[in-house]
């Protein structure tokens, strides 16, 4: 009953948000067994992911930048999907995005690609798992139980198909200043157990949308959070990802 009345309320928190901002359609994250929707039965499941409770393993499409993890954000987008339908190509002149990317394999250890990416996520923190492919590179980071940290880069091959993912996910958050890059952060988790928030830094760095989510459970964090991990690869993202976007 419990998580059938956090359900709701997702719902209509959603749908407040997309009243509010005026957002056209929802792209089909959530939409788990690909019928180009999005059911009340898969919302239960992805927030039943979002509580820890189930494995994001049964629904891919629900986790957008495929970190394992189910976040208000991406919550949202499937809400969206259930609310107003998945985006088409049709339904607006402007570029979108259909789905999450298809996986494609991991990138071998000898590619330059996971060499670069591997040494400076490396100094970055005290990785425990990294993911290196063409289209997303992502690591995360956990100093014990409870303390927790990642970065997620989902590389496009057109900057205004990276813009509409960004604006995607930062409909959620507020507009804040991270470097000179398009950027939108918040906080959830706050009003659950062990009420602790987990803090999300999004921001679009030309061709690429960066995630960077953390959480600490005690005021003594000892992974970093949000920003300092996106400070610490700022450099790098701009200049090995940002120069090789296209054009």
């Amino acid at each position: 009953m419990k998580r059938q009345t956090l359900v709701r309320t997702v719902v209509a928190a959603c749908a407040l948000v997309l009243a509010t901002t005026g957002w056209a359609a929802a792209r089909c994250a959530g939409d788990c067994d690909g019928d180009a929707g999005v059911s009340v039965d898969e919302l239960t499941y992805l927030v039943n992911v979002s509580l820890q409770s189930a494995s994001s393993q049964g629904c891919g499409a629900g986790d957008v930048n495929q970190d394992g993890l189910i976040t208000v954000d991406e919550l949202v987008v499937a809400v969206a999907g259930a609310l107003r339908g998945c985006r088409t190509e049709t339904a607006t002149p402007s570029p979108t995005r259909t789905s999450s990317p298809a996986p494609q394999p991991t990138l071998p250890p000898d590619s330059e690609l996971y060499r670069e990416f591997d040494r400076v996520s490396s100094g970055a923190c005290e990785r425990n798992r990294i993911q290196v492919r063409e289209t997303l590179l992502s690591f995360g980071c956990s100093s014990g139980r409870g303390h927790e940290a990642s970065l997620a880069i989902e590389v496009f091959s057109d900057r205004e198909l990276a813009r509409a993912a960004f604006e995607d996910l930062a409909m959620v958050g507020r507009p804040v200043e991270f470097e000179e890059f398009p950027a939108a952060a918040w906080e959830e988790g706050a009003e659950v157990p062990p009420f602790v928030p987990r803090h999300h830094l999004v921001w679009l760095a030309e061709c690429a949308v960066v995630n960077v989510r953390s959480f600490n459970e005690t005021i003594y964090g000892t992974t970093p959070d949000a920003r300092e991990l996106a400070t610490a690869m700022v450099s790098w993202i701009r200049g090995f990802v940002v120069r090789r976007c296209p054009p």
